[in-house]
């Protein structure tokens, strides 16, 4: 017998005096999504939608709803590297900046500012610059319920490898953390090297 009356959303297993209804009611409620009983029944292949057995399992996998999050910012930085070599590079790169966010199904836009640094790679990189970090492209898909702004800031900040190559002026960077994909675009000044490339390491918080 289901103890509180409520679907157990923890396992997905249907109990003495479950309903589909009661559980599409409850699935929509959770989600913000707006299933029909028939809709639910299908997706979770369920033949009969006034009979559920006590003991099945659901899968509602194909109607998870997703989130898809992008995001579009622009900094500053700088970087001295003591190192030419192909790997532990010796460097201290710091970078400051604002990324706007926008949950895309439903128009909501937030802004965060953070600090990248990063302190080692295997590239090859000499010298001492600056640089303006003129576009940050962002994208990462959040599966079930929507994600809130907290959960969107933190989920960005943390470790990854950045890969990269610049030339004279300009420079390209790209990574994947945490199931972001983020791709940068840098104008800036430097001695030494006239160029890099390699991948490093990087640690993103927030400011």
């Amino acid at each position: 017998m289901d103890p509180d009356g409520r679907f157990n959303w923890d396992t997905n297993t249907i109990e003495s005096g479950d309903t589909l209804t009661k559980i599409t009611n409850e699935f929509n409620q959770k989600y913000s999504t707006h299933y029909s009983v028939d809709e639910v029944a299908k997706s979770c292949g369920i033949k009969n939608k006034d009979y559920i057995k006590a003991g099945d399992q659901l899968n509602f996998s194909k109607i998870i709803p997703e989130w898809n999050v992008t995001g579009r910012g622009s900094g500053i930085g700088f970087f001295l590297a003591a190192m030419p070599l192909l790997s532990n590079v010796s460097e201290i790169d710091m970078a400051w900046y604002t990324v706007t966010f926008t949950i895309n199904e439903t128009k909501e836009t937030f802004s965060a500012k953070f600090i990248s640094e990063n302190f080692r790679g295997d590239c090859i990189k000499l010298g001492v610059g600056a640089y303006i970090i003129c576009d940050i492209q962002a994208k990462r898909i959040f599966k079930g319920m929507k994600p809130t702004q907290k959960q969107i800031i933190q989920s960005f900040a943390g470790s990854t490898e950045v890969a990269g190559i610049s030339f004279l002026y300009f420079g390209i960077t790209g990574s994947k953390s945490n199931n972001w994909i983020v791709n940068t675009g840098t104008m800036g000044w430097s001695y030494g090297l006239p160029f890099s490339f390699g991948i490093e390491e990087s640690t993103t918080r927030v400011r």
